[in-house]
């Protein structure tokens, strides 16, 4: 198993279960955009023009998929992936 450190910074969470992070892993940096709308859950990561619907910001094996369909590294989509998941766990947005 390979692991590696990442870095969370949550920059602004809003009522409605939306918020705005900064992810670092492995040198690469992703400002993510995520949240909930009424048919589910979103993720738009602008800095790298990459947007996706999410099944759950928890199912970590589905958002790499859903983030694997763009122009990403697969070491990036999981540091993404396991960063928003983490934020879910912490409470910074609801399930």
């Amino acid at each position: 198993m390979v692991s590696w450190t990442a870095s969370i910074d949550t920059l602004r969470m809003t009522a409605s279960g939306q918020y705005e992070a900064e992810i670092n892993g492995r040198g690469t940096y992703f400002h993510v955009i995520a949240g909930r709308h009424k048919y589910g859950s979103f993720l738009y990561i602008p800095n790298h023009d990459i947007g996706c619907e999410l099944a759950d910001f928890s199912d970590i094996r589905r958002t790499v998929g859903r983030l694997s369909m763009h122009p990403i590294r697969k070491v990036d989509a999981v540091t993404v992936a396991a960063g928003i998941s983490h934020l879910e766990k912490a409470g910074a947005v609801s399930g």
